[in-house]
């Protein structure tokens, strides 16, 4: 190897007259014998000091040259996650971090009546609607046709950040600047406002303390406002077929023998009306909260 190419130290002569061979050694550049490859060292490291250097107290601080990020406009997505969330890898997470790669492809098989359930909410072109477990925004499209884009508006809330994910890139794709996103616990949620509708389109049977979710969701109508809710039902009519839905629901997280309807309906007892369907497949139950609250 030819000593121009290899690296070496400095010589004795510079290195007593730095004072100090390893600090000299950092700067091989200043030693006249020092190869090139010693120099590129010493270069590089110069300059990586100098641009991890802290500035002066009170130096002005030069903008940084590069490509810009540009950020979806509006952003969808509110995360209060932070503040009210349980348990950050719930068995529920775990389960549509997987489901939400082919969830869009599989449920139109089973999840029946959603136009239904959107039409029982009786929206006006000026409507707010807050969806409660609105995954992937399956429904969306439905919501969205009924509002006007300048007076309107839809909040789709969702515990998964896998399927507001896609729920994201849905609301993206279709440009609809009046729907929000938010990533939140259904069951401590407090979003400081009140709609004109809310919407459980199978997902309160998923939600374990169900009933402080129907609790908080009742707090967010406003006077007048309409909740819906649609989801499985207890397969009353399907005979020995009845216990094999059941249990597979079970082991998909869905418990379709809690007191659903009851419960609505004690929470609005002069206006609750419920409706099963298929033989007991689905259910739907309709309320609307007093306008003199």
């Amino acid at each position: 190897m030819r000593d121009s190419c290899r690296p070496a130290a400095p010589c004795q002569a510079c290195a007593s007259r730095a004072g100090d061979p390893g600090v000299f050694s950092a700067r091989g550049m200043a030693c006249p014998h020092a190869s090139r490859y010693s120099i590129g060292i010493a270069v590089g490291a110069a300059v990586l000091a100098r641009r991890t250097k802290p500035p002066r107290p009170g130096a002005p601080q030069l903008k940084r040259r590069g490509r810009r990020i540009r950020t979806p406009r509006p952003r969808i997505l509110r995360d209060t996650m932070a503040m009210n969330t349980p348990t950050a890898a719930s068995p529920v997470q775990r389960f549509y971090r997987y489901h939400a790669l082919f969830y869009d492809f599989t449920r139109w098989m089973i999840l029946h009546g959603r136009r239904r359930a959107v039409q029982a909410l009786r929206l006006e072109p000026n409507s707010t609607v807050l969806e409660v477990g609105c995954g992937t925004g399956l429904n969306f499209r439905h919501i969205v046709s009924r509002l006007d884009p300048e007076s309107g508006r839809l909040v789709g809330l969702d515990f998964s950040a896998d399927m507001l994910a896609k729920a994201r890139r849905r609301v993206a794709a279709h440009r609809w600047t009046h729907v929000e996103l938010v990533q939140a616990d259904a069951t401590r949620l407090d979003l400081g406002q009140r709609f004109d509708g809310v919407l459980f389109a199978y997902s309160l049977t998923m939600i374990p303390d169900w009933r402080a979710a129907l609790a908080r969701a009742r707090e967010h109508l406003r006077p007048g406002g309409r909740l819906v809710v649609l989801d499985f039902g207890r397969f009353e009519r399907w005979g020995p077929l009845a216990p094999v839905m059941r249990a597979w629901l079970r082991a998909n997280h869905v418990e379709t023998l809690e007191p659903y309807g009851e419960e609505v309906h004690r929470l609005f007892p002069d206006t609750t009306a419920v409706s099963t369907w298929a033989g007991g497949y689905n259910f739907t139950a309709v309320a609307e909260r007093p306008k003199d609250e």
